[in-house]
């Protein structure tokens, strides 16, 4: 009969991967009595296989929060086990649909030039490309019901930089307040971000709530917003991959 043994299983914390298809090291480790020699560190999960510690791998080719599990072995004591997850972000120079968290989530829309929170639909207009700008993006719209303003940008009106200024579709051009970063959020969103203006910690927002604007009013449903606490869901986005829908250039 196997005994438990005086040791249990450690693993790194938590990680992030660059990208999709990245590669990455997971390492497990030892702690307690019984470690001196002879354990034998075995990994599953998603694909994985095989023995060792460090165990490099490669990151899955779908963003998402993936969870590993390695079983440590040693000749006369019981296995033990313990997991890691792994967060693979969105590819940056891909496409993507926004949707913020809720019990009927909206996506962010080009509804005929103007910046819309709507229902899905499955077409073009709620499809944007990350365009990598250094250390930021920009996010260009793919698609439009009537065919205006594909190509363009999302930025604040007027270059601002204030909380509550106006999120709509620009032509391309340089300055901060195009460019956006995201930031992974954490717990029961593991799989949601916030995408701040660059120089500042506003958000992008529905700031109409839950996606309730007028489709015929003829301005725009988000802006930028502080939420220090990450409360709402309206300011938290999530990235599901599209594919592009063809040559779309980008409006200078």
């Amino acid at each position: 009969m196997l005994s438990p043994g005086l040791y249990s299983t450690k693993t790194t914390p938590p990680i992030t991967a660059s990208t999709t298809n990245a590669s990455f090291t997971l390492t497990a480790g030892c702690s307690g009595a019984g470690c001196s020699g002879g354990i034998t560190y075995t990994w599953s999960g998603n694909g994985s296989s095989g023995t060792g510690s460090p165990k490099n791998l490669t990151a899955p080719a779908t963003p998402g929060t993936y969870t590993y599990t390695v079983t440590a072995s040693k000749s006369g004591c019981a296995n033990k086990t313990a997991n890691i997850s792994i967060t693979v972000p969105p590819a940056a120079g891909s496409c993507y649909t926004l949707s913020f968290k809720g019990d009927n989530p909206k996506y962010v829309s080009n509804h005929n030039g103007i910046v819309k929170v709507k229902a899905a639909d499955n077409s073009d207009s709620q499809i944007w490309k990350m365009e990598t700008v250094g250390s930021h993006f920009k996010l260009v719209s793919q698609g439009s019901p009537n065919g205006t303003k594909i190509g363009y940008v999302l930025g604040v009106r007027n270059q601002g930089s204030s909380e509550e200024n106006i999120i709509d579709l620009q032509t391309s051009a340089s300055g901060d307040h195009q460019l956006w970063s995201r930031t992974q959020l954490t717990g029961d969103d593991i799989n949601r971000y916030k995408i701040e203006r660059k120089g500042t910690a506003y958000r992008i927002s529905s700031y109409r709530m839950w996606g309730q604007g007028n489709l015929s009013d003829g301005e725009s449903d988000l802006a930028i917003y502080s939420d220090p606490g990450d409360v709402f869901g309206w300011n938290k986005w999530t990235f599901t991959p599209k594919t592009c829908p063809g040559p779309v250039i980008e409006v200078k």
